[in-house]
């Protein structure tokens, strides 16, 4: 018979796997491709990386799962299962440049990057294991933020955006789990009061600033729009996984705590003014990747709100954990998109 703990472990097994599978229904469905056996593809591909999402994120199933795969043979295969599996959709490549430029591509921005991610975790005696770490994010970053990597899924008609955002979460979530310490912690979807306040105070900060200095440059306009019950679900559901969560693993989970916490001891006297020296850096570069998301004449006035709005997420991730500052990125992203234009 299985105990109470036990019950409460299978119970959250469960709920992963119908929230993983309702979420892949959902996008296939959202994300129309032109044939059925497209719809298949995509919608299998788009399952393997909701549920490994899900997997090292859900609490009481995270934890279970990130020990389970330490140090043994079978993490490689699911691995491998996730960096590879998206490429079914090469099947639906109909030329052989296409082919050629999805094959690059996937070598530029998916392979390179992963590569340095699992150097720094074979290689245990590896020097400037953190920069190592940062720069293969970077790649990762760059090649998903400029819309490069949209040539390793030209095989499906729509849905590029959605997919390598959760591919690239996937990827970042199995690799970096085993890495970093805590990881069942600092990753785990949870929220208590103190964090809920911390991601509350901070969403009012950045809209008492952000809204009144938008406005008067015009680079927001006030545009109030009801899209309906359904959609206003899965609009806050859609950025949480799809913009959210691959921007906060790479800005925060990454960059900010690699080079925070791990280029400079903490026995350091300099310590306490270097990591909020890195908050600041590490915000400017979230802020920088924000110049190809709006037109030119507002790309800096962008990159500064962005920027600021990235040291609010840094401090909810330095005193929360991920879903502290993805939940003050989906809110403040989910009200813009309900208020403003």
């Amino acid at each position: 018979m299985f105990n109470k703990e036990k019950k409460k472990q299978l119970f959250f097994f469960i709920f992963t796997l119908v929230i993983s599978l309702t979420l892949s229904i959902v996008l296939t469905i959202i994300e129309k491709q032109n044939s059925i056996f497209k719809m298949v593809i995509f919608g299998f591909s788009s399952f393997t990386n909701i549920i490994t999402i899900c997997s090292f994120t859900f609490p009481y199933v995270n934890k279970i799962v990130i020990e389970y795969l330490k140090g043994r043979k079978i993490y490689y295969l699911f691995l491998s299962v996730v960096i590879i599996n998206p490429l079914l959709n090469w099947i639906f490549i109909n030329s052989l440049n296409g082919f050629i430029v999805a094959f690059l591509s996937y070598l530029a921005w998916i392979a390179l990057p992963v590569i340095a991610f699992m150097q720094a975790y074979v290689i245990d005696k590896i020097k400037f294991k953190s920069l190592l770490l940062v720069a293969g994010i970077l790649i990762l970053a760059y090649g998903f933020d400029s819309r490069l990597m949209y040539s390793v899924l030209s095989g499906f008609d729509e849905g590029k955006y959605s997919f390598s955002s959760l591919w690239v979460s996937a990827i970042i979530l199995i690799i970096y789990s085993i890495q970093l310490e805590k990881a069942d912690i600092r990753l785990r979807w949870t929220l208590n009061l103190r964090k809920l306040l911390l991601s509350l105070g901070s969403l009012v900060i950045l809209f008492a600033v952000i809204v009144p200095l938008g406005l008067y440059s015009k680079f927001l306009v006030w545009s109030p729009d009801w899209p309906g019950f359904a959609l206003f679900i899965i609009s806050f559901v859609g950025i949480w996984f799809t913009i959210a969560l691959p921007e906060e693993l790479i800005a925060r989970s990454i960059i900010q705590y690699q080079l925070s916490e791990k280029t400079v001891s903490k026995n350091s006297k300099y310590y306490k003014y270097h990591k909020w020296v890195i908050l600041v850096v590490a915000s400017f570069i979230f802020g920088l990747s924000h110049y190809n998301n709006t037109s030119a004449e507002f790309a800096w006035i962008y990159i500064c709100f962005a920027t600021f709005a990235g040291i609010l997420y840094g401090i909810c991730w330095r005193y929360g954990n991920l879903a502290t500052a993805m939940l003050t990125h989906t809110l403040v992203d989910w009200i813009w998109q309900l208020l403003f234009r």
